[in-house]
């Protein structure tokens, strides 16, 4: 995609489109049209709605729609009672779960459409669509439409991501976990740009990204980079130098600073962006870098070590792609300190205070003493670290002390 194409588009998602297709066995298929009558905020809604549509047969047992109906064609025919929120698992039972994700996956149209009718809101059915016998081929085809209410729903399916805090590639991979990319460039192109949107709005204090294009640029960019670096057709690979130019001559990427792209670059040939979780390296890892750590079990002498911060533990490793971690630390009953001062030499540190007795794995059987110093290599990088580890503290211990 040229940088004139994406200059004159911007971050604008073009809604307009009159059906669905989905590629099964080879073979493209036009799903049928369908539209949802429109729901008013009212008390007898559903009572109106099986009014309106008498040929809707309803299971007396199980209360799930058997009659075909599609989506509607624009957000704005379809209103949520405002406040409402249905728990999947909580109102339905296991059976008609498996029966209601059985016919999204068969066909999405229709079990929007089951989901609606049950009185579902948009965010309660991308909580559904997070469920893991959703089919991914299916997700993602039906996410990446055009029309607008896929497009809405997938704003909410991202949402309860929750990037926060969380470095920019592990947010890729933990989005691309969740769907298999269509094959066509402009329906990647529509979910990058919707995961784009929300990782910028969940990580407005970053230096790194100056608005929502800029991330979508790099978004693109990593999953070209990650195609040429682990694809074994590919005998010429993507140098450094040509990844940040692809980067810096596509518009929005020209502020993107380089150590941050050397360091994704880095990350991304070092590490495949697996498609399945499980095959992935610490995959609710929300942030990884080399930090130097000092601790009385490292000689009292600092060490370069690959640090992941995943769930509420800290884990150490000799190095990137260690499948064993040296030590893991978890971070109950812990807090942090942020020095101003130099601590044993060098700047940018964080004090991890840990409590008398520390819960954790140890390989090396490593006697930590009070606390542990980890120090960065910037201003950026310290306060990057100090507020993702904040946020997996104890909500007691979340206030940050600067010493």
């Amino acid at each position: 995609m040229c940088a004139q194409q994406l200059s004159e588009r911007e971050l604008t998602l073009n809604l307009n489109i009159s059906d669905l297709t989905h590629q099964e066995g080879g073979v493209r298929t036009r799903r049928a049209s369908i539209a949802l009558p429109s729901w008013k905020a009212q008390p007898t809604e559903r009572e109106l709605y099986l009014s309106r549509n008498k040929d809707v047969k309803r299971g007396a047992h199980n209360n799930v729609f058997r009659g075909v109906q599609t989506l509607p064609t624009s957000h704005s025919q379809l209103t949520f009672r405002p406040g409402e929120e249905m728990d999947f698992d909580a109102l339905l039972p296991q059976a008609i779960r498996e029966q209601s994700i059985q016919t999204f996956n068969n066909n999405p149209q229709e079990g929007i459409a089951q989901f609606m009718s049950e009185g579902f809101s948009l965010k309660a059915i991308a909580k559904v669509l997070h469920n893991p016998a959703i089919s991914k081929v299916t997700l993602g085809e039906f996410l990446s439409s055009r029309e607008e209410f896929p497009s809405q729903l997938l704003g909410e399916f991202l949402a309860l991501l929750n990037f926060a805090n969380m470095d920019f590639d592990l947010a890729l991979r933990r989005f691309l976990y969740c769907l298999k990319l269509p094959g066509e460039a402009q329906k990647i192109d529509r979910l990058m740009r919707q995961f784009a949107s929300q990782y910028f709005k969940a990580n407005r204090a970053q230096n790194n990204f100056k608005n929502e294009l800029a991330v979508y640029c790099v978004s693109f960019g990593s999953i070209m980079l990650n195609t040429d670096a682990h694809n074994d057709n590919v005998k010429n690979k993507m140098t450094e130098r040509q990844f940040l130019d692809n980067i810096y001559h596509t518009a929005g990427g020209a502020e993107v600073p380089a150590a941050f792209l050397q360091d994704l670059y880095f990350r991304i040939v070092s590490e495949e962006i697996q498609l399945e979780k499980e095959k992935a390296l610490y995959p609710n890892a929300t942030k990884k870098g080399f930090l130097y750590l000092h601790n009385k079990s490292f000689g009292n002498s600092w060490k370069k070590r690959w640090v992941i911060l995943s769930d509420n533990y800290i884990m150490i490793c000799k190095k990137s792609g260690d499948p064993v971690p040296i030590v893991g630390i978890m971070l109950d009953n812990c807090f942090i300190a942020i020095t101003s001062d130099k601590e044993k030499g060098r700047k940018f540190c964080i004090r991890l205070h840990l409590p008398p007795s520390v819960k954790g794995t140890s390989v090396s059987r490593a006697a930590f003493t009070s606390h542990l110093l980890l120090s960065a290599d910037s201003p950026d990088d310290l306060f990057q670290w100090a507020r993702s580890i904040e946020s997996k503290l104890s909500p007691e211990n979340r206030d940050c002390v600067y010493l």
